[in-house]
């Protein structure tokens, strides 16, 4: 494809394989990442089990967590 994209820079195995390659990009930026839900609704158990494990994956690489219920 030789494209590129921006990302969170949380290079994954089990998605990427030898022919994609993560180059990280050399600056002082920071990225926020997170989600937005709609009050009236609940997440189902397959949205809450995937935030759980992308927190995991986030601290298991030394990421800070803003925990923001507002």
């Amino acid at each position: 494809m030789n494209g590129y994209t921006v990302c969170t820079g949380i290079d994954n195995g089990d998605l990427n394989n030898e022919k994609i390659v993560t180059i990280p990009l050399e600056c002082d930026d920071t990225m926020l990442v997170g989600w937005i839900t709609n009050e009236r609704t609940k997440l189902s158990k397959a949205s809450l089990a995937y935030l759980t494990q992308l927190k995991s994956v986030l601290v298991r690489h030394g990421y800070a967590l803003i925990d923001s219920q507002n």
